[in-house]
């Protein structure tokens, strides 16, 4: 091989190597793209679920308010029942 040949040689694997190296940024760019989308996709998600949720917990924050002020009309209608009967 004379040195122009390798020359070009060396050229032709510098631009194969650089070729290759685009193809694999690309990759990586498309993967990098898709996990995203997936996350965000997953984010919003959780963010329906939470909100669900929120709804749900807010529910029985009403439901137990109303309970504990049903018990508490409850004691004293016992309290003024055993009153009366301690009277009699």
């Amino acid at each position: 091989m004379t040195n122009g040949n390798n020359g070009s040689d060396r050229l032709d694997l510098l631009t194969d190597q650089i070729a290759l190296l685009t193809e694999q940024v690309a990759e990586t760019n498309r993967a990098i793209t898709t996990g995203f989308s997936e996350l965000k996709d997953g984010l919003s998600e959780l963010k329906t679920i939470a909100q669900a949720q929120q709804q749900d917990i807010n529910r029985l924050v009403g439901v137990v308010d109303r309970q504990s002020q049903t018990v508490d009309r409850l004691a004293l209608m016992l309290e003024r029942l055993m009153s009366d009967r301690s009277e009699q």
